[in-house]
Order: C-alpha cells, then sequence, then structure tokens
C-alpha cells in the first residue's frame, strides 16, 4: 500500500456571474413617427374643436355645406367630440409605442374617415388625420443619432 493521499479537489466557492460593463454599447433606438404624431394630432384636435361648436350651437348649424337641425347637430358634435379625442389618443400611441406604427396608421386613417360624419374638422382636420395616418403606416423608422449612444460619432 502506498502511504500517498489522493489530492482533495479545491472547497466550491459562491461564486457571482460577472456584471455586465457599464459602457456598453446600446443598439440605437428606432425614431418614433413624430411628425405623424404632429400631423394626425392637430388634425384630431381640429375634428375636436368643431364637435364642440356642434354641441354648442343653436338653432340651425352651418356644416360642410349643409343646414343641420339643432337636435341632429348636438349628436354630430358629441360624435365628432368623441372621434377627435380618439384620434389624439391614436396619435399619442403611436408617439409613445415602438413597433405599432402600421395599425397606429391604420386606425388613424380609419378614425378621420369617419370624422367625415361630423364635418371632419373644417375638413383641414380630415385631411391633417388621414395624412398624419398615411405617414405613420407607409414610412419606415430610421435610427436617432444623439450623443450619449453608441451609434453617434
Amino acid at each position: 500500500m502506498s502511504d500517498t493521499v489522493p489530492p482533495t479537489p479545491p472547497p466550491r466557492v459562491a461564486t457571482t456571474p460577472p456584471s455586465p460593463p457599464r459602457h456598453r454599447v446600446r443598439a440605437s433606438p428606432l425614431e418614433a413617427p413624430t411628425l405623424a404624431f404632429l400631423i394626425a394630432s392637430l388634425g384630431g384636435w381640429f375634428v375636436v374643436v368643431e364637435g364642440m361648436l356642434l354641441l354648442g350651437g343653436g338653432g340651425a348649424v352651418f356644416q360642410v355645406g349643409f343646414a343641420v337641425p339643432p337636435s341632429d347637430a348636438v349628436e354630430l358634435g358629441g360624435i365628432g367630440a368623441t372621434l377627435g379625442l380618439g384620434i389624439v389618443g391614436v396619435g399619442f400611441f403611436l408617439h409613445e409605442t415602438e413597433g405599432h406604427r402600421k395599425g397606429g396608421g391604420v386606425a388613424t386613417v380609419v378614425l378621420g374617415a369617419l370624422s367625415i360624419v361630423s364635418g371632419g374638422g373644417f375638413l383641414i382636420g380630415l385631411g391633417l388625420t388621414v395624412a398624419g395616418g398615411l405617414i405613420a403606416a407607409f414610412s419606415k423608422p430610421t435610427p436617432l443619432y444623439h450623443p450619449g449612444h453608441g451609434g453617434y460619432r
């Protein structure tokens, strides 16, 4: 028999995984559709304003070439104000979320087209809303470069 003792393995010590480096290069974020958001929201506010004017209007109200009785004006005003606030809400959704450009753009175009029922925000709101929705739906996101991100040189 031999007097040698087999070597013992070193004791196991709990180790923590290495922490990530503090100054790692991040991927550039995608640019939010700011132009689409601004145009669609402005159109939405035109629709809201026209809806509020229809709600508060008395007598025969002149709306997109038609004289409407007051009871219908109130109904159309409520629809217009609701659609306008929906357009503004979808505009903010477009601006604050990533990856939902096409869906938000289509929703903006649909709400803008529906706003024609209440006058379309003097028709200016309708045009702006549809334009903003189309920009959001069909434009491609571009990388945003600014100091502090790894892609800036």
